[in-house]
């Protein structure tokens, strides 16, 4: 991420360098990258959200999926999960444009539509999981059904009353 306050959180929280770079700078330097089993990220989502221009590829910020992509080949690892909007479900051609793109690497990639109330988040919020397992890694054929994410709270939806009621007023707050 390029955003220093990105940067104070990684810190805080996390052992190791952080580099403040945009990922086009980064990925010229493929070295930079460490060995990793598992890659997991997103690439930005304004050009494909509803609520959005829907700009998609012809905006510069609509085709950083290929640094992601970038990234998954320099490291080859054994899997990813990429993270973006359902909107790009309704623009034709785009989810297998950037599905392809990961492939060319060698991956087996699935899209998962999900909403993230499903899984303990109190909100809506569509999103399109995209699952990629390395075929030279893989030692048996992987069902569809094997990666789709299991929801948690698909029948008792978690609400921000029940979320907010024991938090403090910020001006109480230690938190950050």
């Amino acid at each position: 991420d390029i955003m220093l306050q990105a940067k104070k959180v990684c810190e805080r929280n996390f052992k190791g360098d952080y580099l403040l770079s945009p990922i086009e700078e980064l990925i010229k330097k493929p070295k930079t990258f460490p060995k990793a089993e598992l890659v997991i990220g997103g690439f930005p989502c304004q050009d494909f959200s509803l609520a959005g221009k829907r700009r998609g590829f012809a905006s510069e910020r609509g085709s950083l999926y290929k640094a992601m992509s970038e990234v998954v080949r320099i490291v080859n690892p054994k899997a990813f999960i990429a993270e973006n909007v359902q909107g790009m479900l309704s623009m034709p051609g785009v989810l297998e444009k950037i599905i392809h793109e990961f492939a060319q690497h060698g991956y087996e990639v699935r899209a998962y539509p999900v909403n993230a109330q499903d899984y303990g988040v109190p909100q809506s919020r569509k999103r399109i999981f995209l699952i990629g397992l390395n075929k030279k890694a893989l030692r048996r054929r992987i069902d569809r059904e094997d990666l789709k994410p299991k929801p948690s709270h698909e029948r008792s939806p978690v609400v921000l009353k029940k979320i907010f009621k024991d938090l403090k007023e910020p001006s109480v707050s230690e938190d950050y």
